[in-house]
């Protein structure tokens, strides 16, 4: 919901100093989003014990899915059911 929501607010913007701050949080909120989808990809896959991966890990024994959970689509499309109106206060 938040990333969609700071992508609709980023429209409504009139000066660029306001804009690059709305995609600059926008992109951390996609950030997580594809975190989450690697975290779900790994328990999906049978390997919870990967979701810390510590320095040094053997990359290999990734399931195949946690390399790809966010390829081609890295960012969500917007949904617009899922955006929160600004004067909602939902994203501040």
């Amino acid at each position: 919901m938040a990333t969609d929501t700071y992508l609709v607010d980023l429209t409504m913007f009139e000066d660029m100093k306001s804009k690059v701050i709305m995609g600059s949080v926008m992109g951390v909120e996609a950030q997580h989003l594809a975190t989450l989808r690697a975290v779900g990809a790994l328990l999906e896959g049978g390997a919870p014990q990967l979701i810390k991966i510590p320095i040094g890990a053997d990359l290999a024994k990734l399931p195949a899915a946690a390399g790809n959970v966010a390829f081609p689509d890295a960012f969500e499309q917007t949904q617009p059911d899922l955006v929160a109106a600004p004067e909602s206060g939902a994203v501040r």
